[in-house]
């Protein structure tokens, strides 16, 4: 009798073992999936804005050739640049650099960073909303 409780209890005891591990793994796999999910409609919508603006790609080729003058030869730059909001401001930035951090969501050399004089710290900003450049 003593042994019939013991695997009975040791079988209960598996039964909620293996439901806590289930439980945790689908939780688990829910947020994974609710992430993966969100990156990819925000990477679609970059993409998406990317793809429709190619028009827009060639305006800019003059301003990514003054970037890498400027980058090789270690000179500031002024721009004119249209923030997110759609106001402009006159920028100075010192060390510039290509900027690949937003590379997973789609844009390969799409923003520069550099020292912002009118800040007071590093920025970043995307190409495409640059209207004029200066090297100084």
């Amino acid at each position: 009798m003593g042994f019939i409780i013991f695997i009975i209890t040791t079988i209960f005891i598996i039964y909620l073992i293996s439901n806590l591990i289930n439980n945790f793994s689908s939780t688990n796999k829910n947020e994974f999936n609710s992430n993966y999910t969100a990156h990819s409609r925000s990477s679609y919508k970059k993409n998406t804005r990317v793809q429709s603006n190619r028009s827009a790609t060639k305006p800019t080729q003059g301003i990514r050739s003054k970037i890498r003058q400027a980058i090789s030869n270690n000179h500031d730059i002024k721009i004119e640049y249209r923030k997110y909001d759609g106001t402009y401001s006159s920028r100075r930035l010192s060390n510039v650099s290509f900027n690949n951090e937003f590379k997973l969501d789609g844009y390969n050399n799409d923003h520069i960073k550099g020292f912002c004089h009118l800040r007071g710290e590093e920025r970043t900003f995307r190409i495409s909303r640059i209207k004029s450049i200066g090297l100084i």
